[in-house]
């Protein structure tokens, strides 16, 4: 309960940042600053605010030249300038056919800032409409950066709900069907959405607040790069969900085969946390390269993407799926009555093997066989025959049964037979733990001078041996008499 605690709250902390977060189109500022054009368009806006990237106001009419028209623009020359957030020089161009006139309009601030959000403001609530608004037949636009930035904000804001809405709902529904579980789907989104928060609160303080900026070798521009917030949602979120939907397949894997919920939890955690720790360690190497780039946008998206895979990896699987499966217990399996009519979506079968007479007597017997509901993962028959030993395996060989595997081999090698026969004909299913004890087998034998024979002969056993080309590595066949 403390850890569950201890972890939400981090990553709530982290979070609060994320409810001020203010994007904005990073323009000039989020170019390489080395770079000799971008060192150009900074003297040049130094000498000319707003000049580079001024507003755009675009006039559509019959006629531009219209007197009418012409004294609208003028006035929007007058208005602007009257503000006190527009400067000079405001430009005019004419198309050919009279039909349209771009007014360029520069504005107070960097383009991005407070300051030129309030000028365009000013420009499309005040001065338009009380200048050449009021013309009859003419339609007027703003563009330019600030108004692309301002509008692309916007429309996010107004978008993104839905875009939230269909991803969270898409996931809630496939892992309900999966699992034949509401509280995993449910359980599922709270955990993603703690750590995409945590995510945009690192960003947020990093670069809208300014800190780092020295050791990440950036200046805040005050602001997120607008096309951040929903691009890193959905990267985290497809990501995250491997991880879960790969966690949560073991765990309900050895709860189906009989094992109480804290112990499937503990067996799915250990039999994934080296594939999840691995890639995710890969993951942040790379996106971590991203950071070390020049362009502000690639920066935030490396600093972004590495951070909320750390923190997902970390945090959110390592500490808070596991701590709240282990508080839920059978809870987690909750389904209500009217939605049974939901299809089974079938995990790997359960193994019903009994270990009885197959287990010599003094064998050791593997953990929880003795009266547990997980008994019987896996029984080995010991058969000495042409001066070999057969060790014939029936049920499953994973994450639990290997060890037992793995002192039953101890116990044999001692005796040195020239051959050693490993039937998996009657296997039923072998996860990567039972595969690394056999290609240990198989390196102690090359080393001894003794032979190591796999029998195939199971199906899914033979398309992993043959996935993982097992051929090239050890000596297998069909059957016990062609060894």
């Amino acid at each position: 309960m403390i850890s569950v605690v201890a972890a939400g709250g981090l990553l709530v902390v982290l979070a609060i940042p994320a409810f001020s977060m203010h994007t904005v189109d990073t323009g000039v500022n989020g170019l390489p600053p080395q770079l000799a054009i971008t060192k150009t368009l900074k003297r040049v806006e130094r000498e000319f605010p707003g000049g580079p990237l001024p507003a755009q106001v675009v006039v559509q009419a019959k006629d531009v030249n219209a007197p009418a028209v012409q004294a609208g623009i003028k006035q929007i020359e007058l208005g602007a300038l009257g503000t006190g957030l527009m400067r000079e020089p405001i430009e005019v161009r004419v198309n050919r056919d009279r039909t349209v006139a771009v007014v360029s309009v520069p504005l107070a601030g960097n383009g991005t800032d407070s300051t030129s959000n309030r000028a365009l403001a000013a420009l499309r609530n005040t001065v338009l409409p009380q200048t050449i608004e009021k013309v009859p037949g003419a339609q007027v636009h703003v563009g330019g950066m600030t108004a692309g930035s301002h509008d692309f904000n916007r429309q996010m804001k107004s978008r993104a709900p839905w875009v939230f809405a269909f991803v969270l709902g898409l996931a809630f529904c496939l892992l309900m069907v999966t699992f034949r579980s509401i509280v995993i789907p449910l359980k599922a989104i709270v955990l993603n959405l703690l750590s995409v928060g945590a995510a945009y609160g690192v960003l947020v303080w990093v670069f809208q607040y300014g800190h780092l900026q020295k050791a990440l070798g950036f200046k805040s521009n005050g602001g997120v790069t607008s096309w951040l917030p929903l691009f890193l949602f959905v990267i985290l979120f497809g990501l995250s969900m491997d991880y879960h939907v790969l966690i949560l397949s073991r765990v309900r894997e050895a709860f189906d085969r009989g094992s109480r919920t804290e112990d499937a939890v503990a067996t799915g955690i250990k039999a994934t946390a080296g594939v999840v720790t691995s890639a995710a360690a890969v993951m942040v190497a790379v996106f971590g390269i991203f950071a070390t780039l020049s362009s502000l946008d690639f920066k935030m998206m490396g600093v972004g993407l590495a951070t909320a895979v750390l923190i997902d990896a970390t945090i959110v699987r390592a500490v808070l799926l596991p701590a709240t499966m282990k508080l839920l217990g059978d809870w987690n399996w909750y389904l209500p009555k009217w939605l049974e009519w939901l299809p089974h979506v079938a995990h790997e079968p359960a193994a019903a093997v009994a270990l009885a007479a197959s287990t010599p007597a003094g064998a050791p017997v593997p953990a929880g066989a003795a009266g547990s509901p997980a008994a019987g993962i896996l029984a080995i028959e010991e058969i000495e025959e042409r001066g070999g030993i057969r060790l014939r395996l029936d049920g499953e060989l994973d994450l639990v049964s290997a060890p037992w595997l793995a002192r039953r081999l101890a116990t044999v090698e001692e005796r040195a037979p020239a051959l050693l026969l490993i039937d998996l004909r009657d296997l039923t299913f072998m996860d990567s733990s039972g595969l690394r004890e056999l290609f240990s087998a198989q390196r102690r034998a090359r080393a001894a001078g003794r032979r190591l024979v796999l029998v195939k002969g199971s199906a899914p056993i033979d398309r992993v041996l043959e996935m993982v080309r097992a051929d090239a590595a050890m000596e297998t066949v069909d059957d016990p008499a062609d060894a």
